[in-house]
């Protein structure tokens, strides 16, 4: 036999057989990558990839969930064992945070759509977005444990209080501008009679005279957010910048201070202008207002 046909014919790895192997492999391969693709296929259809959409930061600080969707989110939350502030943030984020105009479920609506679809709505965010708002609300709703206004005044009847939301409200004073907080008023309108108190721990940070808010106190929680009350009749004795505070401690009483040089009153009805200022870097400069009315609600206890 011709031994230099014999080496080519049987050259190392030329056989039929390693060609029906590599054959088999690539198809394995080929296949693999088809199954593999159908999978990604199918998982953009069933469960969509985060919607990293931007969150109108009006929307965040108009913060317009009512009271009422606030309650029943937390009462569901309990009975599905499912954590109340997660459920809050990506309740928030899945409506946007509540646009102008938005219609609020019923608890039914709740039960049925949100929470029996919980699992696919928080995979349709990351979760980096809903680590962001979940430190922002739930920060606030750790920090804010006391009512504003002392325990014994905390009544609907005509000895209390009342107020409503009025976050972004007109003002005209000093210029155009919107209302950054929630008003407190006093049903008797009498000012220095009903003690406010401090809703956190915290440092006073400032304590004095504003044109707008008249005497007013400033605190910086541990977390950096801005707790801001205004228009007081007088301030607790003693009181001064860089004191510590804790909740439920006597700040002053509420009056109808300001809109004017120091001293000014009686431009406007007696009540306690309550302000948040968020420190978070969802904005450039770090710090947002946001609408104290549903945290308000909380700390006091909705009711209808």
């Amino acid at each position: 036999m011709d031994k230099k046909r014999y080496r080519r014919k049987h050259r190392p790895g030329t056989s039929r057989r390693d060609i029906r192997r590599a054959e088999k492999m690539l198809i394995n391969i080929l296949a693999g990558i088809l199954v593999l693709l159908t999978i990604i296929f199918a998982r953009n259809i069933l469960l969509p990839l985060p919607d990293e959409g931007i969150i109108p930061i009006e929307n965040v600080a108009a913060f317009a969930i009512s009271p009422q969707t606030f309650a029943d989110l937390k009462s569901l939350s309990n009975r599905n064992n499912v954590n109340f502030v997660e459920v809050l943030t990506i309740f928030s984020l899945s409506e946007n945070f509540f646009p102008p105009g938005s219609i609020m479920p019923t608890k039914e609506e709740l039960e049925n759509e949100f929470f029996r679809n919980y699992r696919n709505i928080k995979r349709s965010h990351s979760q980096d977005q809903i680590n962001t708002y979940k430190k922002i609300l739930g920060t606030l709703l750790n920090e804010i444990e006391s009512f504003p206004i002392a325990q014994e005044y905390m009544t609907s009847g005509e000895n209390g209080y009342y107020f409503s939301d009025t976050f972004g409200a007109a003002r005209t004073y000093g210029g155009d501008r919107k209302h950054e907080g929630t008003d407190i008023m006093d049903r008797k309108n009498a000012r220095g009679r009903i003690p406010v108190v401090s809703m956190t721990n915290g440092v006073i940070r400032n304590i004095g005279w504003g044109e707008l808010g008249g005497y007013n106190i400033g605190i910086n929680s541990a977390s950096g957010n801005y707790y801001y009350y205004a228009h007081f009749d007088s301030f607790a004795p003693g009181l001064q910048q860089g004191d510590t505070v804790e909740p439920g401690q006597l700040l002053g009483f509420m009056g109808d201070s300001g809109y004017g040089s120091e001293g000014t009153r009686g431009m406007f009805a007696v009540h306690l202008h309550v302000g948040i200022k968020v420190n978070s870097d969802i904005t450039e400069n770090g710090m947002f207002w946001i609408n104290p009315y549903v945290f308000l609600r909380n700390i006091e206890g909705y009711r209808d």
